[in-house]
């Protein structure tokens, strides 16, 4: 058997002449089968900044002119750190915490500063090279003394020539030590000259933050804040920073009579452990090695001696 055929059904002349599906009969009907299935309108969600993360963005205003008329006479480098720092703070995040630290990092650096301070005036190669100094002035001061040594009838009771002769290997020693620690000792002194600078950076911040601190209690807070933890902390906090200044300026007295003693310890070196004692050493030998010495000979060394010493010294 042959399996039967399934046929298709088919159209009536009506159906034959009715439209197909994909011709629209409406408007409607477009819109039914063309457009995609939209939600309900919503309103899009915008991160607005909250009132304490827009004022980030803004600091305390205030003019450099209304500074200088509040704090009539004061450095302009002060008053523009002052204004830098009343830019750089947002009010409503000034509680208690943050004025009891107001200003905290630039006395801690100042506290930094000084202990570096007093390590390069204190160096171990400074003081070493001060105690030779003073022995080379001690052995030198010897050989001076056998110079004005006279018996009777105006005779020498030693010999000058003699007495630098038994003295000669210690000073040689002395030399090379003392010559070497100059690199040490001027590279102390190029540190403090450093230091120094960084000490009146380290001022303008200082009284720039205690002449901001005392604007926000005194200008922008007033009597509203009056006798409140805040406003007593801030306060105090200027004060504080004020004596450090003071502290910055007195001691910036030390320092430089500090530096000059070095710069005065590196020309005793320079000057006359390197240079003059050398020249002499070299007369003294010369003399030495004449069948005579005659007065103007001793004189002239003798002379040159006293110099040394009083280079030596420090004079």
């Amino acid at each position: 058997m042959r399996p039967t055929a399934i046929q298709q059904p088919t159209q009536s002349k009506e159906e034959a002449q009715a439209p197909t599906p994909s011709t629209p009969r409406s408007t409607a009907t477009v819109i039914k089968s063309t457009a995609k299935p939209v939600a309900s309108p919503i309103t899009p969600m915008v991160s607005t900044p909250s009132a304490i993360a827009g004022e980030k963005r803004r600091g305390i205003d205030c003019s450099f002119v209304a500074l200088s008329k509040k704090f009539s006479g004061t450095k302009p480098e002060f008053l523009t750190e002052a204004q830098r720092v009343l830019q750089h703070t947002v009010l409503s995040l000034l509680n208690l915490n943050a004025c009891l630290r107001w200003g905290e990092d630039e006395q801690t650096q100042y506290s930094k500063l000084v202990e570096k301070s007093t390590e390069l005036v204190g160096s171990k190669a400074q003081h070493d090279c001060a105690r030779h100094l003073g022995r080379m002035h001690e052995v030198l001061e010897q050989i001076s003394e056998a110079f004005d040594d006279r018996g009777s009838l105006f005779r020498r009771r030693k010999d000058p020539i003699d007495t630098y002769q038994a003295s000669s290997q210690e000073i040689r020693q002395l030399s090379t030590v003392i010559g070497g620690l100059l690199p040490m000792i001027t590279k102390t002194h190029g540190e403090l000259i450093a230091l120094a600078k960084e000490f009146v950076e380290l001022e303008v911040t200082l009284m720039g933050s205690s002449l901001a601190a005392r604007y926000i209690v005194e200008d922008v807070w007033g009597d509203a804040k009056q006798g409140e933890s805040e406003y007593a902390a801030l306060w105090d906090r200027s004060v504080s920073l004020l004596k450090t200044v003071a502290q910055v300026t007195r001691g910036s007295l030390l320092r430089h009579q500090a530096t000059d003693n070095i710069q005065r310890l590196i020309g005793q070196i320079q000057d006359g452990i390197l240079n003059m004692l050398p020249a002499w050493i070299e007369a003294v030998t010369t003399i030495r090695q004449q069948p005579s010495k005659t007065d103007t000979d001793l004189y002239r060394v003798k002379t040159d001696l006293g110099d040394i010493i009083a280079k030596v010294k420090g004079n």
